[in-house]
């Protein structure tokens, strides 16, 4: 009888010196910092690579379509004799300094529009997951011909892994499509 109850407070003194050692443990501050730290740091990086990526994608394409404009001004006011795709390529991606392989990734389109009837098909698009390019038309058209031209640049992600590119809509490649749309009449002659 005694025995047990000289068992009992023995382990009664264990359990109390452990608690206590437990207690101590886990009621020390000095390393909460770094436990916050931790913590934050993969959000506050995922916020900063999506804010990147939302700033490379934003000046890539207004990028694409200033160099879509100011090429259509010199097109529409007859500066540009005969251009063919590849002559308007070589502008467009010349104006554009953030653009990868942009001679291999750019389509360009030129069609006339009559009676304000718009192309019923989408926007053609490089594949390079299947190395694909697609066949389109470029139409200069006659003068006082309403003219739609439409342009897609197909560029890759920055930092795939960003929330960004969880919610654009990207390719088999990891690419995603930015598209420009412009039109314009023939001058008079």
């Amino acid at each position: 009888h005694q025995y047990r109850s000289v068992e009992f407070d023995t382990m009664k003194q264990i359990i109390r010196l452990f608690a206590s050692k437990f207690s101590r443990t886990f009621a020390r501050e000095d390393g909460n910092a770094s436990v916050e730290f931790v913590l934050l740091i993969p959000v506050v990086f995922a916020i900063f690579t999506a804010s990147l990526e939302t700033s490379v994608v934003m000046l890539r394409s207004n990028m694409l379509q200033h160099a879509l404009d100011t090429t259509m001004r010199d097109l529409r006011l007859g500066s540009l004799v005969n251009p063919t795709q590849g002559s308007l390529k070589t502008l467009i991606c010349g104006k554009m300094s953030l653009a990868n392989e942009c001679d291999t990734s750019l389509v360009i389109e030129i069609v006339p529009i009559s009676n304000w009837v718009m192309p019923a098909n989408g926007t053609a698009c490089v594949n390079k997951a299947a190395a694909v390019t697609p066949v389109t038309t470029v139409n200069i058209g006659q003068r006082n011909d309403l003219m739609m031209i439409r342009v897609c640049l197909v560029q890759d992600l920055v930092y795939p892994t960003s929330g960004l590119s969880l919610s654009l809509p990207v390719d088999a490649n990891g690419d995603y499509n930015i598209l420009a749309v412009s039109a314009y009449v023939n001058e008079p002659a």
